[in-house]
C-alpha cells in the first residue's frame, strides 16, 4: 500500500472520530438532568412546614421560571433570570396560532427533592415543603407552555389503598374569580420550565402522580411512591369543592380537577336558615 493511500485512510479515520466526538458532545449537551434548587435569600429565621391536611385542598402551584439545560435555580426571586419574559406571548396569540403547541413537552418529576418555598411573600416567615417538576423541551422545535398569573394549571392524585390502581384526587383549582392573567411561554430547545409541588406527611405511602391541563393537552406524569394523609381524599362541608360540586349536584366539572376523579362519598346537604 502506498503511503499517499496510507495518510489518505489515517486522515479519513482521524475525522470521522472527531465527528463522532462532536456528535457525542451535542447528545450530551441536549440531555436534560435534574438543576440543583438553592435559596440564597437570608430566611434562616423562616418556619418549615410539611402539611398534612385533613380534606382535599385547592391549590396554586407556583411557577419558578424558564431555564437551559445545565441551569440550576435560585429561589431568589431577585437572582432568577427574567430573560425568559420576552418569550411570553397572549393567551389570544396562543388560540390563534397553529405552529404553536405543546406536544413533545416531556413531565419530570423529583418528589425526593425538599424545597421550602411559599410563593406569597418575598420574605416567608412559614415556607411549606415542596418537590419540583419540571416541563422538558428536548425537541428541536418550539414548544408553548400555558400558564395564569403565577401559578400553572396542575394537580396530585392519588391511589387510594397501597399498590392500588384506584385514582383519587387529593387536590383540585384553586378559586381564582378573575378569567384574565392567562399567559403563554415559548420552550425553546434545550430549555425547561419548572414549578412546584406540595409535599405532604401522613399515614399513608402509596402511588402518587402530577395531572397539568394545558389548553385542550392534560399531561398525566409516571407514578412515584410518596406520602400523604388518608383524609386528603375527602371532600368536606363546607369547602370551595364541596360547594363546586353540591352546585351540579355530584357532577365533577373536569375544570375543577383537570380530568381527574375525587372521592365523591360525602354528603350533599341542603343550606337552610332560619
Amino acid at each position: 500500500m502506498s503511503q499517499i493511500m496510507t495518510k489518505w485512510i489515517y486522515v479519513t479515520l482521524l475525522m470521522i472520530l472527531c465527528l463522532s466526538c462532536e456528535s457525542a458532545k451535542d447528545r450530551q449537551i441536549s440531555l436534560f438532568t435534574f438543576p440543583k434548587i438553592t435559596d440564597s435569600r437570608d430566611i434562616d429565621y423562616a418556619e418549615r412546614v410539611t402539611l398534612s391536611p385533613d380534606q382535599l385542598e385547592s391549590v396554586f402551584p407556583p411557577f419558578l421560571g424558564k431555564f437551559k439545560f445545565g441551569e440550576d435555580i435560585d429561589l431568589n426571586r431577585a437572582r432568577r433570570p427574567i430573560s425568559y419574559q420576552d418569550d411570553i406571548i397572549s393567551e389570544y396569540i396562543i388560540e390563534g396560532d397553529d405552529s404553536l403547541h405543546v406536544n413533545g413537552l416531556e413531565l419530570y418529576v423529583d418528589y425526593e427533592t425538599e424545597v421550602y418555598f411559599n410563593r406569597e411573600y418575598a420574605y416567608d416567615s412559614v415556607l411549606w415543603e415542596h418537590y419540583p417538576v419540571y416541563f422538558v423541551n428536548s425537541t428541536a422545535t418550539d414548544k408553548i407552555f400555558i400558564a395564569k398569573d403565577g401559578y400553572v394549571f396542575g394537580i396530585q392524585e392519588a391511589a387510594k389503598q397501597k399498590d392500588s390502581w384506584d385514582w383519587r384526587a387529593i387536590e383540585c383549582s384553586g378559586f381564582d374569580f378573575c378569567g384574565n392573567g392567562g399567559w403563554g411561554l415559548i420552550i425553546h430547545p434545550g430549555e425547561y420550565a419548572a414549578m412546584l409541588m406540595r409535599k405532604y406527611e401522613g399515614t399513608l405511602k402509596t402511588d402518587l402522580r402530577v395531572r397539568f391541563q394545558m389548553g385542550n393537552s392534560t399531561f398525566v406524569s409516571k407514578k412515584f411512591r410518596g406520602t400523604i394523609n388518608p383524609n386528603q381524599f375527602k371532600v368536606r362541608e363546607p369547602s370551595y369543592p364541596h360547594l363546586v360540586m353540591m352546585d351540579g349536584q355530584r357532577e365533577v366539572p373536569d375544570w375543577l380537577f383537570y380530568g381527574a376523579k375525587p372521592d365523591t362519598s360525602f354528603q350533599i346537604r341542603s343550606v337552610t336558615t332560619e
